[in-house]
């Protein structure tokens, strides 16, 4: 099965069609919130057991992600899913020296924990990210129509599921940190990576192309 047909397929089940053009760009939300997830899993793996507020934030995740994943698989023959789990396995590591990147600058926003804390709580802050990136794309691609006294308007549409996502990855972050010894805290503006977003963007944009 080709990509394109792939992409349609996938696209149909999640309620959606391809309106023109051959790219894959329409399912680059899915490839991307596939990352957000491989990041919470990590993440989730990392910290072990979990306290009772991070089992209730992360089965809220999973439930949503669920909810995003599962209807664009749901028309792909079972013989081709690998195709695309092996589609987003090749963004994941056409970008996987700028997620180590974004990830040591992440490190630098928490204090009065330990590195490997700090390391455990940065994979929840990745999907966090990674959630945001899967909803830029999708706003790229989907499109609602507005009504408007001079005429309609068509203006990009927020995916729901994906920003649930963002905030149950930062909840999982701030529920990991309160459920620690001492005092850790995160401080957003020493995130100093907004030129490695942009480097992350781009590098998304040459995959593309290549596929």
């Amino acid at each position: 099965m080709t990509k394109k047909e792939l992409c349609e397929l996938g696209l149909k089940g999640a309620g959606r069609v391809h309106a023109k053009g051959d790219t894959i760009a329409p399912i680059l939300p899915f490839l991307l919130a596939d990352i957000a997830y491989q990041c919470q899993l990590k993440g989730e793996k990392a910290i072990g057991p979990l306290r009772h507020a991070q089992k209730q934030k992360s089965a809220m995740w999973h439930k949503q992600y669920t909810l995003f994943n599962r209807p664009f698989f749901s028309l792909i023959p079972a013989e081709n899913q690998e195709e695309v789990t092996d589609l987003m396995d090749s963004l994941y590591e056409y970008i996987s020296n700028e997620i180590v990147m974004l990830q040591s600058g992440i490190l630098q926003m928490f204090d009065g924990v330990d590195f490997e804390q700090k390391k455990n709580v940065s994979w929840f802050m990745l999907a966090h990210i990674f959630a945001q990136f899967a909803n830029a794309a999708w706003k790229n691609v989907n499109y609602h129509v507005r009504r408007a006294p001079y005429g309609d308007v068509l203006e990009p549409e927020t995916n729901d599921v994906l920003n649930r996502l963002r905030d149950y990855s930062f909840g999982m972050a701030m529920a990991y940190l309160r459920g620690l010894p001492g005092k850790g805290e995160i401080t957003i503006s020493n995130l100093k990576s907004d030129n490695l977003f942009t480097v992350i963007s781009r590098k998304i944009h040459e995959w593309l192309k290549e596929n």
